[in-house]
């Protein structure tokens, strides 16, 4: 078999329909089909083209696993991906999601070579190693995680490398799990930028002790910088507050010796109005390039060694309040 294409009234591939099919090259889906069962077409190491009909809701596992696809739009209809439908399909560059895809499972781009993500607004979840080492490594890009992702699993980002990382504006929690982002670019010597518009779950990971991370934003929705989030970022530089921040937890940025002070008040570069009130326990303890110090009014308090050994701040506008 070099080629298959589908018509009539088609609903279901089986599992391993096509399977180890050494000369398949071309797969054409005319057919109404709405799942394409585990293994379909697993190390059809011929297979380039595979045009998916519109009425597909599910890929199957493994379902591709191994195929030299170079680029693949994925159909209207389509829900979710199942665990490592595309694994070690080594030659796909591109991947075109619709926007009703709700899930990614398990390494489903593992060790694929994707230039680019565009995840879409629609979906929810993100499986354990989904896109580890699946990006080009000559390519170093924006990732956007869209609102309506709940968890991001373990692994999914592993060895991938981005020069910003969005986490989109949203209100309901996000939860990171280990090996996303947070040293997720170790081997990679250069920096990347964080905005953080939505808070994170208590299982999720912070942001702390990554070495790399050189810009924050917080985003319109964050209210609380929870204590230690980004404690012992050796190369953060600036860190901007959104217009809902109330308060700084303890050590959030301590020890970041190249924090170059955070723009508290409207007027300050790039900063924007926001009700701040309590900064925690030396939360800004050990941070290096601060020179003027200016509080808002709608400062309250101030805990212990907030700025504790900050050594290079020579003016301080406190406000009425404290």
């Amino acid at each position: 078999i070099t080629s298959v294409t589908l018509i009539g009234d088609i609903s279901k591939i089986g599992d391993g329909a096509f399977k180890q099919c050494p000369n398949l090259k071309s797969l054409i889906i005319k057919s109404p089909v709405k799942y394409m069962g585990n293994y379909t077409f697993e190390k059809c190491t011929m297979l380039r083209e595979a045009q998916l009909g519109d009425s597909l809701t599910t890929i199957g596992v493994k379902t591709f696993l191994g195929c030299p696809i170079n680029s693949i739009s994925l159909p209207t209809a389509l829900k979710c991906i199942e665990d490592s439908a595309f694994y070690a399909c080594t030659n796909l560059q591109e991947i075109n999601f619709n926007n009703k895809l709700k899930r990614i499972g398990a390494n489903v781009f593992w060790r694929c070579k994707l230039e680019k993500i565009d995840l879409p607004e629609s979906l929810e979840e993100i499986g354990e190693y989904a896109f580890a080492e699946g990006i080009a490594t000559t390519l170093r890009s924006t990732l956007i995680v869209p609102s309506q992702v709940k968890i991001i699993r373990k692994g999914a980002f592993k060895l991938c490398y981005f020069y910003h990382i969005q986490l989109s504006d949203g209100k309901t929690e996000l939860t990171i799990e280990d090996g996303n982002f947070t040293k997720c670019n170790d081997s990679y010597s250069s920096s990347y930028s964080l905005y953080l518009g939505r808070n994170l779950s208590s299982n999720s990971i912070q942001f702390n002790n990554d070495s790399l991370i050189s810009h924050i934003q917080i985003g319109k929705n964050i209210e609380i910088i929870p204590a230690h989030a980004f404690e012992n970022c050796a190369n953060l530089r600036e860190a901007y507050l959104g217009e809902a921040v109330i308060e700084i937890g303890d050590y959030a940025f301590a020890n970041c010796p190249l924090l170059n002070g955070v723009p508290f008040v409207e007027g300050s570069m790039n900063a924007v109005r926001c009700p701040l009130t309590r900064i925690g326990r030396y939360a800004f303890a050990g941070t290096g390039n601060w020179s003027l110090l200016k509080f808002p009014d709608t400062i309250t308090t101030i805990y212990e060694g907030a700025f504790a050994n900050c050594g290079k701040i020579s003016t301080i506008w406190w406000p009425a309040k404290v």
